[in-house]
């Protein structure tokens, strides 16, 4: 297992994957042609790695609970850092969403529609906010009721935009039905690990 030290850990992991999801953008801009394919293309590689770190967060505790091992403890100890990585992501996806609109006035009126702005603009509050709040202090701050409310409601709205926009986009590109089944069994991970913490407890108090 990598130490604390290593790149995989912590406030390096933030820079790794924020390094790695530029460059990937810059070599999407240069490797495709046409600037409009171009740019959907980012926008796609970015909508996905955003969609990865944030179930890699979203299920860490529950992975770890239904199979301890190396990765999933190491999923856990580094949440808040895979949390805070999905926030570099998403905003590297929001420049790629913007540049993509500014090709053109029909573009920027077809990718930038009021529906689309009012609901994602909604996603990025709590993006925001969790991020924010992803301290230890915030939790003190806060009070522990309020910050489980907060990030309780964030993740879950989170998660099912994730869904809606893979369900949305899988007629045109296939491949994001993997992300609808990657999506539905971080949250059927969650329920099975609620459930056997439940019967776990129910067993202990039962002895």
């Amino acid at each position: 297992m990598a130490t604390n030290a290593s790149f995989n850990n912590g406030p390096k992991l933030v820079a790794l994957a924020s390094i790695l999801i530029g460059l990937g953008v810059i070599l999407a801009l240069w490797w495709v042609p046409d600037p409009e394919q171009a740019w959907r293309a980012a926008v796609r590689l970015t909508a996905r790695s955003s969609a990865l770190l944030f179930l890699l967060a979203f299920g860490a505790a529950a992975a770890t609970a239904l199979w301890p091992g190396r990765f999933t403890k190491w999923t856990l100890r580094n949440r808040r850092y895979l949390g805070l990585a999905f926030t570099a992501s998403h905003t590297i996806h929001a420049a790629t969403f913007i540049s993509l609109a500014n090709l053109s006035t029909e573009l920027g009126s077809q990718v930038l529609s009021t529906n689309m702005l009012v609901v994602g603009g909604i996603g990025y509050l709590f993006i925001y906010a969790l991020a924010a709040t992803s301290s230890d202090t915030a939790q003190a701050v806060l009070g522990m009721r309020w910050w489980r409310r907060l990030h309780l409601v964030g993740t879950h709205w989170l998660w099912l935009q994730f869904l809606i926009s893979f369900v949305k986009h899988a007629s045109e590109h296939p491949e994001d039905w993997i992300g609808v089944i990657l999506v539905l069994a971080v949250m059927a991970m969650r329920v099975a690990a609620r459930v056997k913490t439940r019967h776990t407890s129910a067993a202990v108090a039962a002895q």
